[in-house]
């Protein structure tokens, strides 16, 4: 399922959507992790998918959606009887012509942290289907950007509406400065920067940050940077012949040893092992 993703298009396509026929195959097929470059989405209407975004692993089943957002990394375990629809979209189209408003950053169901998996009941589910077969037939015939950026925000308001019922709710202040601390952790090409610098970013405390990030989401702002440096390495390892001090460094640790023994914390696995494993698909993401 991953190589359908990759066969979507990335020259810039403001959007693309295709339906998952996979009637009468059960495919087992652990992939490498790979990083969604822009937003992606699945809505399966029948069989089973399991796939892991982040840390977390999701089955997802009919009536039920995965988003996976933009530099976020995925992986497919496997697909069995699959049918539905997949696609993926990019901030600058869904954000053209609102007089410069953020779009994209009043959906919940696109930031890296929380749950990626919504589920729906049977007469919402049938609102989503409406919906992306509508999206599917435009975007495979007229190709209006106006009809689909439409179709495409009231999709993502209806599953915003099942995944976040008090959306309308005035969003705390605490709530969005975790967001947007996250948001850097994963944008960094290189994870050495400090918290003191990550909280300067934000114009507050370090103290202040890490209080309101533990509250929020479980974890410290510590395990974030971790949880971030473990996902690219992961990738590299999978995609790349980078050497693991060469790995190290990309991610922003200039002690390899030091690597090694955090990525092995993290995983149980040394990041050889992991790339023999992966290899060999004995292993998960």
């Amino acid at each position: 399922m991953v190589d359908l993703f990759s066969k979507i298009s990335l020259d810039a396509e403001y959007f693309s959507v295709r339906r998952i026929q996979m009637e009468g195959r059960k495919v087992e097929l652990p992939t490498p992790p790979i990083r969604a470059s822009i937003h992606c989405f699945v809505f399966i209407t029948g069989g089973e998918t399991l796939v892991t975004i982040g840390e977390e692993t999701y089955c997802f089943k009919a009536n039920e959606c995965a988003s996976i957002p933009a530099g976020q990394v995925f992986s497919v375990r496997y697909f069995d009887n699959t049918t539905g629809f997949m696609g993926r979209f990019n901030d600058e189209f869904l954000n053209s012509n609102i007089d410069g408003k953020n779009v994209i950053g009043s959906f919940s169901i696109l930031r890296r942290w929380g749950t990626h998996k919504v589920c729906f009941d049977a007469e919402h589910s049938k609102y989503i289907g409406d919906i992306f077969e509508r999206l599917y037939v435009e975007s495979s015939s007229k190709k209006n950007k106006n009809i689909i950026r439409a179709y495409l925000t009231t999709l993502l308001t209806e599953i915003e509406e099942i995944h976040q019922p008090n959306s309308d709710a005035p969003i705390q202040t605490e709530n969005d400065i975790c967001n947007k601390y996250i948001e850097l952790v994963f944008k960094c090409s290189k994870h050495d920067v400090s918290l003191s610098e990550y909280a300067a970013q934000l114009n507050i405390t370090q103290n202040y940050l890490s209080k309101i990030v533990k509250r929020f989401t479980g974890k410290t702002p510590l395990a974030w940077i971790t949880e971030a440096v473990v996902l690219d390495a992961k990738v590299s390892l999978c995609q790349t012949a980078m050497t693991t001090s060469e790995i190290a460094f990309s991610v922003g640790i200039d002690d390899p040893s030091y690597f090694a023994r955090l990525f092995k914390k993290q995983t149980g696995y040394t990041p050889q092992e992991y790339r023999e494993k992966k290899k060999s698909q004995e292993c998960p993401l």
